[in-house]
């Protein structure tokens, strides 16, 4: 999987994070981390776009990772109101 850009939307949200991204044919996951570094949800992906439904975690700052096997592809920060 290769990735130009991954962009989600929107941010804040109050549950449903859109993800949209320029992928290769691979498959890699997403992960959601909360200010602790615990991980809260984990969602396999594929190219194209994908939503993770945050609204039954608590509001507050999360992180995301975009991985591809053992490989970081993108991180960013989620804001869940």
């Amino acid at each position: 999987m290769h990735i130009h850009t991954l962009t989600n939307a929107p941010n804040p949200t109050t549950g449903e994070a859109r993800f949209r991204g320029k992928m290769g044919d691979g498959e890699g996951s997403i992960v959601i981390q909360d200010v602790a570094g615990r991980e809260v949800e984990r969602v396999p992906v594929r190219p194209g776009a994908f939503s993770i439904d945050l609204s039954l975690h608590d509001r507050g700052t999360y992180f995301y990772t975009l991985r591809e096997g053992r490989s970081t592809l993108q991180s960013g920060k989620l804001i869940v109101l």
